[in-house]
């Protein structure tokens, strides 16, 4: 089974207080749509918490901030499964062709 961790803003849409539900929508990356080959009428699974600030950020482009966090916040992190502190980081294009160019 193929699972993906995202964020995504939830919007409301009716509120059922007669039945004791309400209906919300949320929005799924194009790209989550297409790895798990989603088509219409699928059944999703969803494992759901509130999201927390360091939950909406890039850590892959946020080295430095990363290694400043407190081990409380990466192993939060980690669990969640939206960074696991262990990619490679490399530096973009147009820093080596300028490291090149000296």
């Amino acid at each position: 089974m193929v699972t993906k961790v995202f964020v995504a803003k939830v919007n409301r849409i009716i509120n059922d207080k007669a039945n004791n539900y309400c209906i919300h929508r949320i929005n799924i990356p194009s790209n989550v749509v297409k790895e798990l080959h989603l088509e219409k009428e699928d059944f999703l699974l969803f494992k759901v918490k509130k999201a927390e600030w360091y939950d909406m950020l890039d850590w892959t482009e946020m080295k430095t901030t990363w290694n400043k966090l407190p081990s409380e916040i990466k192993k939060k992190i980690q669990e969640d499964g939206i960074f696991d502190g262990g990619i490679q980081f490399k530096p973009k294009k147009n820093t080596i062709q300028k490291r090149r160019s000296h």
